[in-house]
């Protein structure tokens, strides 16, 4: 895992006294009271889709416009518990609306629900070999296209992996045939057309291969960072930027909904207790993707499990149970307040 410093200079020039060193990696899972939590924390996220869902575990909403340091000699830890996003996303921290600050800089991992695996990064290969191969054979002749096509085929018959033994496949190739062995079938068109699917492949490959460990997920579930302590009062803001370790120019999405680019929450809080150590927890859940969630016409799930992470050394200001709806228990609200898509200004 990858994290970068935290850049002090700009929070000092802002008049914040940060006291501790820089953000280093560590783990929840370090000890076994920190396993515990973090499987207690785990145990929020169905592993069906990754969305936070019904627990028997005692929680209590905060309100995410609030969230401020604790105080005292305690530090800022901040946690990957889970992620259940096909983006990859980053995570980032204001404090006191000073600069933004990353945490996590490429949030995939072979452990989540979501794996970012060596798998993929095969199938990516296999997908542009095989437009190499037929970008390769078509300039050769027809007749060679279509022996090539044939042969995929088989291939593809023969395979088991979902990605590519699946009738979607074995279906385009034969469509390929067919239309090559129809008398008006335009050779050069067909070539200029596989060369893009060549160029843009390639592209995506040597972009995703640059991240992570070449192209694999880093991160492990329980990775953590440390923040440092503050000095004097410090509200934080912590955002995602949607899939920002592949797109600089990704939307940021923080706890003011004004701000983010639809106008929607995508960060939920809760707090959860822990009476061995009687210490308080922060569970944090993002969505990534812009936009209503699909039954209100939009591009979104609404799920907000697509980064979750657990912190400590964070405090919030309870939600009035008046105000929310009665749940079946805690995060079963997840899905809810998100679509109502909530915007709550910061209280200070």
């Amino acid at each position: 895992m990858q994290l970068k410093n935290v850049t002090y200079s700009a929070l000092l020039a802002a008049g914040i006294g940060l006291l501790a060193a820089p953000a280093n990696a560590y783990s929840l899972r370090d000890t076994a009271h920190g396993e515990s939590l973090f499987q207690t924390f785990n145990s929020l996220v169905n592993s069906e889709r990754l969305q936070l869902t019904d627990s028997e575990v005692a929680l209590q909403e905060l309100d995410v416009e609030s969230l401020t340091w604790a105080g005292g000699v305690s530090p800022v830890e901040v946690f990957f518990i889970n992620e259940g996003a096909g983006h990859r996303n980053q995570l980032l921290y204001t404090v006191n609306d000073g600069e933004q600050q990353m945490i996590f800089d490429d949030i995939a991992s072979t452990e989540s629900g979501l794996a970012e695996t060596q798998e993929k990064i095969d199938a990516k290969r296999k997908e542009l070999n095989f437009y190499i191969e037929e970008k390769e054979a078509l300039e050769d002749s027809v007749t060679a296209y279509v022996e090539m096509l044939e042969a995929r085929v088989v291939a593809l018959e023969a395979m088991e992996s979902r990605s590519w033994g699946d009738n979607r496949n074995i279906d385009r190739a034969k469509a390929k045939i067919d239309a090559a062995n129809q008398a008006d079938f335009d050779a050069a068109q067909v070539l200029a057309d596989t060369t893009k699917q060549v160029s843009w492949r390639q592209s995506d490959f040597d972009r995703e291969t640059a991240l992570g460990n070449n192209g694999v997920g880093a991160m492990k579930l329980g990775d953590g960072a440390n923040l440092g302590t503050f000095d004097g009062y410090t509200a934080f803001d912590f955002l995602i930027k949607s899939n920002g370790a592949r797109n600089a120019n990704g939307n940021i999405y923080g706890v003011d909904a004004e701000q983010n680019a639809d106008g929607l929450q995508h960060v939920i809080a809760y707090e959860y207790f822990d009476e061995v150590k009687e210490e308080s927890w922060i569970v944090l859940g993002f969505e990534d993707l812009y936009g209503a969630h699909y039954d209100e016409g939009g591009h979104s799930d609404r799920d907000f499990n697509d980064v979750v992470v657990a912190i400590k050394g964070v405090v919030g200001t309870k939600v009035d149970a008046e105000e929310v709806p009665e749940p079946a228990s805690a995060l079963g609200l997840l899905a809810v307040s998100g679509l109502m898509g909530l915007s709550r200004r910061r209280t200070r």
